[in-house]
């Protein structure tokens, strides 16, 4: 991580516009830590630990320069990626921070816009998609505050573009990357990767930003910065109701899919209680069979011993027969 904080430190000196974090050349566009990348990521578990690293940097707030974020995200996006696992890992942890930090940004708007309303305004706040009517319904703003806010809103609208840049390029759906889990097997996500454009990433607002504050020059004015909170909250509703639509189709097919397996199973109990029938009915007939051998077995016995009894009473009526009996 050090290194690439120097490569920056680097880049950043020997600028004369705005630092970035990659090289195009003609339709191709590479990372300029390209090298530092392919020695991380032959290793699974070092290649997410450098990417948790580096996208954890857009948490922190008041220490993170939007340029050296901006260098960041131009490096998450140009890095040499080889496998499945590579861009939809970096997408999972992107999603995860912009979430959180949306949520925030859309309260903290909120509670500024809230103080700024005037007291006879008809429509709520999130009603309203221009600029113009907005500002008309805001007399009381405070813009110190607001534009504050529109510059915390660059670094989650960074993410925003990054997830959707990747996209693009490697022809993900938001459905693909929502199934995507980390703690699946690593066969399962390491198939080789194509890509499937390879255009330039240009977040043109957080360009502009970065300049402005090097240039030092003031804020925008008001209906610039009023654009760009339109802009942002757009992009944070889009992003969401594409997720829950994705979320919601891929429900509806599972469900459509588990109606015929669940057929299946039906059929295979009814099989199964069939088999049980007639294995009862088969273990039912098979004592009574056994028990019809085990009577013929003790009749012929019997009669065997009947005629060892007539046998013997027969030779007792002979010895009583028998006049020389009485004297032997």
């Amino acid at each position: 991580m050090l290194g690439f904080v120097k490569a920056f430190s680097y880049q950043s000196t020997i600028s004369q516009t705005l630092a970035r974090g990659l090289h195009v050349d003609a339709d191709q566009c590479r990372a300029l830590c390209s090298h530092l990348y392919s020695l991380i990521r032959v290793n699974r578990q070092n290649r997410r630990s450098f990417i948790n690293l580096l996208i954890r940097s857009f948490q922190q707030v008041k220490k993170a320069e939007l340029s050296y974020l901006l260098f960041v995200a131009d490096s998450l996006t140009s890095f040499p990626y080889a496998v499945l696992d590579e861009p939809l890992f970096v997408i999972h942890v992107v999603d995860k921070v912009a979430s959180s930090r949306a949520s925030t940004l859309l309260e903290l708007f909120n509670e500024v816009l809230v103080y700024g309303r005037s007291s006879d305004a008809v429509k709520n706040i999130e009603d309203i998609e221009t600029a113009d009517e907005l500002q008309s319904s805001l007399p009381n703003l405070s813009w110190e505050k607001f534009g504050a806010c529109v510059v915390s809103s660059h670094q989650c609208r960074l993410l925003f573009e990054l997830k959707s840049h990747l996209k693009e390029t490697f022809g993900f759906t938001e459905g693909k990357c929502r199934k995507y889990s980390p703690s699946e097997p690593a066969k399962v996500n390491e198939k080789p990767l194509t890509k499937r454009s390879a255009h330039v990433f240009e977040p043109r607002r957080v360009i502009q930003a970065v300049e402005q504050q090097h240039s030092g020059r003031p804020l925008l004015n008001k209906i610039d910065l009023l654009d760009q909170y339109l802009e942002f909250r757009q992009l944070a509703m889009s992003v969401e109701s594409a997720g829950d639509e994705e979320c919601a189709g891929s429900d509806g097919e599972a469900a459509a899919t588990n109606d015929h397996p669940s057929q299946q199973a039906s059929g295979q109990s009814a099989a199964a209680g069939k088999k049980r029938r007639r294995s009862s009915v088969n273990g039912s007939r098979t004592p009574s069979s056994n028990s019809k051998r085990q009577k013929t077995g003790t009749g012929s016995e019997r009669k065997k011993q009947k005629k060892r009894r007539k046998s013997a009473v027969m030779s007792s009526d002979d010895e009583e027969l028998d006049p020389d009996f009485s004297s032997r």
